[in-house]
C-alpha cells in the first residue's frame, strides 16, 4: 500500500517538473524566437542604401483625369485637384500651352465650372467655344477692350457686417503698399487708416442708398475729409452712435497725426479716382456668383499684366468677395465644383493677404486652385518667407519646367539619393542624386518634374495644346455674333452723396 502512494507521488512530482522544464524551455526558445526576430530587423536597419526612385506617370495623372492639366494630356483626379495645384515655369517656358489651355478645354468638355485670370487676354479665345458647349460666359474686363459684355463688379455690394468693411478696407491699405505691405501690417498709421476706411465704408452701407454704396463715394468722403472736415463731421453725425465715437477717436489726435492718417486712407483709394473706367466698372454689381455652382459658367478676368500693379487692388477685391461668398456654405453634392486657374497669380498675390488659409480651406468647400507663378521667390516677395512656404506647403502637386534656378538647388535635396553598383562584382555601392540641380535647371523642354505627396517623384514628357488640333480648333472659334467692336466704356455721371446730407437715403430720387 505504501509502496503504491510512493508510486503515485513520485510521478506526480515527475509530471510538475516535466510541465516547469516544458514551460521554462518554452520561455527560452520564444526568448531566442525574440533575439532572432531582432537580430533580422538590426540587420535590416543596416541596409543603408539610399532608395529615392522615380514613380510612373500614370499613378498621379491619366487622359481620363477630371480636373487640372499636369502634362497637357495627363489630368489630375477631382480628389487630387481640390489639395490645389502649383505651376512653377519661367518665361518662356510653355506653361500655358501645357497647364493652362488643356485644362480649359477639358474642363469644358465635362461641363464643369471655372474661373479663370486672363492678363494677356488670349485665353478669352476659348469664350466663344464655351458659349457653343452651353456656358454661361461672365468677363469682367478691368481695361474695358472689347467689354461687350462685361459685367459689373463692385467690392461693397456684398458688404453685410462691420468685419467685412473691416476685411475690405484692410485688403485697400495693404495692398497699395505693394512688398511693404506685409511687415506694414500692425503699424500706427496702417491700422489708423484702415479703421477710417472702415468706418466710411460702414456708414456707407448703412446709412446711404445703395446707389452710393461704392468705391467712387469712399473716395469723396476721404478727399472732402482732407479738405472740408466740418462737412465730413457734420454728415457722420447721422451715423450710429458707436460709428460716431469711432470717427471721432480717429480724428482726437494732432493735426500732424490726423493729416497723416487721412493721407495714408486717401491714398488707398485714390487710383479709383484716376480713372473713370474702373469708377464705371465698380459702380453697381451684376455679378452672380451663384451661377458658378448651379451651372456651366465660365468667369473671364482680364487683368492686363503691363499694367498689373495698377490693377492689383481692384483684381484682389474680386477673388477675396468670391472667396468670402463661396466659404459661408459648404457645397451640396449636386452643386458643382469650381476651378480657379489663376494665371501669373504673382500679379495680384499681394492683394490676397489670407491666401494661405484659403489654400487650407479651399478642399471642404471644393474650389480647386491652380495657381501659376514664374518662381517661387514671387510667392516670398508677396507674402515673407514664412507663408510662403505655408502655401506652398497647401498646394498638394507641384509642377516644375526647366529652366528653373533656385528651385531646382531645392530640388536637388528633396528629391533624395540612390545606391548603385557601377560594376556588378562590386562589393560596395556608391550614392548619386536622382537629379542634380543642373540636370533639374537643363530638363528637355518637354518634360516636367511632378511632385505630389504620397507618390515618388515624376517626370513626364508634355504634349502643349499647339500639338492637339482639338485644343486649337476650341481657341480659334469665333463667335457666331461675329468680333467684338472696340467699345471700351460708356461715361455716365455716377451718383455721388450730396455732402450736405439732405438726400444721403435718395429719398428724393425714389419719389
Amino acid at each position: 500500500m505504501k509502496k503504491q502512494y510512493f508510486h503515485r507521488a513520485f510521478w506526480k512530482k515527475l509530471k510538475t517538473i516535466g510541465f516547469s522544464i516544458l514551460i521554462h524551455t518554452t520561455d527560452i526558445l520564444e526568448s531566442i524566437g525574440d533575439a532572432l526576430e531582432q537580430a533580422a530587423d538590426t540587420l535590416k536597419e543596416k541596409d543603408h542604401r539610399f532608395k529615392a526612385r522615380f514613380d510612373q506617370p500614370q499613378k498621379l495623372a491619366d487622359r481620363s483625369g477630371k480636373s487640372f492639366s499636369v502634362s497637357g494630356d495627363r489630368f489630375l483626379s477631382l480628389d487630387r485637384a481640390r489639395m490645389n495645384t502649383l505651376v512653377i515655369a519661367p518665361s518662356g517656358s510653355g506653361k500655358t500651352q501645357v497647364c493652362v489651355f488643356p485644362s480649359i478645354y477639358h474642363l469644358a468638355m465635362q461641363g464643369s465650372s471655372m474661373v479663370v485670370n486672363d492678363n494677356s487676354g488670349e485665353l478669352s479665345r476659348f469664350i466663344p467655344f464655351l458659349k457653343r458647349k452651353g456656358y454661361q460666359i461672365l468677363l469682367i474686363d478691368f481695361t474695358f477692350s472689347g467689354a461687350r459684355d462685361s459685367v459689373f463688379f463692385n467690392p461693397l455690394a456684398r458688404i453685410k457686417t462691420k468685419a467685412d468693411a473691416a476685411k475690405c478696407a484692410g485688403i485697400l491699405v495693404r495692398s497699395t503698399m505693394g512688398g511693404e505691405g506685409k511687415d506694414a501690417k500692425g503699424s500706427f498709421f496702417t491700422t489708423k487708416s484702415e479703421e477710417l476706411l472702415t468706418v466710411f465704408i460702414y456708414f456707407l452701407i448703412t446709412c446711404c442708398h445703395p446707389m452710393y454704396h461704392n468705391l467712387a463715394n469712399l473716395l469723396l468722403l476721404l478727399e472732402e475729409l482732407q479738405a472740408n472736415p466740418q462737412k465730413v463731421e457734420h454728415l457722420l453725425s447721422r451715423a450710429p452712435e458707436d460709428l460716431w465715437r469711432t470717427y471721432m477717436s480717429l480724428l482726437g489726435s494732432s493735426e500732424n497725426t490726423r493729416t497723416s492718417i487721412v493721407a495714408s486712407a486717401q491714398a488707398a483709394i485714390s487710383w479709383i479716382g484716376n480713372d473713370p473706367q474702373l469708377q464705371y466698372l465698380t459702380h453697381t454689381d451684376t455679378l452672380n456668383f451663384d451661377a458658378l455652382r448651379n451651372g456651366k459658367t465660365a468667369v473671364f478676368v482680364r487683368l492686363p499684366i503691363k499694367d498689373a500693379e495698377y490693377y492689383t487692388v481692384v483684381a484682389g477685391l474680386f477673388f477675396n468677395n468670391l472667396f468670402g461668398h463661396f466659404f459661408q456654405v459648404i457645397p451640396e453634392k449636386s452643386q458643382q465644383d469650381i476651378h480657379l486657374i489663376l494665371e501669373e497669380f504673382s500679379t495680384f498675390a499681394a492683394a490676397l493677404p489670407d491666401f494661405s488659409n484659403t489654400l487650407a480651406n479651399s478642399r471642404k468647400y471644393r474650389l480647386p486652385i491652380m495657381a501659376v507663378i514664374q518662381s517661387g521667390q514671387q510667392l516670398v516677395q508677396a507674402y515673407g518667407q514664412f507663408d510662403a512656404k505655408t502655401i506652398q506647403s497647401n498646394f498638394n502637386t507641384k509642377v516644375y519646367f526647366s529652366g528653373l534656378t533656385e528651385e531646382a538647388e531645392h530640388l536637388e535635396r528633396i528629391l533624395g539619393k540612390y545606391s548603385y553598383k557601377a560594376d556588378p562584382d562590386d562589393k560596395h555601392f556608391s550614392t548619386r542624386q536622382l537629379m542634380t540641380s543642373d540636370e533639374i535647371r537643363n530638363m528637355p523642354k518637354d518634360t516636367v518634374l511632378v511632385l505630389s505627396s504620397s507618390f515618388n517623384p515624376i517626370k513626364m514628357k508634355t504634349k502643349p495644346a499647339y500639338r492637339q488640333p482639338l485644343i486649337m480648333q476650341a481657341w480659334n472659334t469665333t463667335d457666331e455674333d461675329g468680333e467684338c467692336p472696340e467699345q471700351g466704356y460708356t461715361p455716365i455721371d455716377i451718383p455721388l452723396l450730396d455732402l450736405s446730407g439732405k438726400d444721403i437715403r435718395g429719398t428724393s430720387e425714389e419719389q
